[in-house]
């Protein structure tokens, strides 16, 4: 994480061949300002969440919130 002028915190990972998997700019009291997830860290949450859905984790309603908007 670094900090940018205005405060704000910048969190970034990266895939294995540089490309940026997450990127998250909070502010100082941790709002999310800004998220981007790359299109392969979004389809690997979707398959882990539907695992959690199949297994009763989360319900139906969590998973059309996050996926079916």
């Amino acid at each position: 994480s670094v900090l940018d002028q205005n405060g704000n915190t910048i969190s970034t990972s990266y895939h294995k061949d540089g490309k940026i998997r997450r990127r998250t700019v909070r502010t100082p009291n941790l709002d999310t300002i800004e998220e981007y997830s790359s299109p392969e860290e979004l389809a690997s949450r979707r398959k882990r969440d539907q695992r959690l859905l199949d297994k009763g984790y989360i319900t139906q309603e969590q998973f059309d919130e996050k996926y079916n908007k």
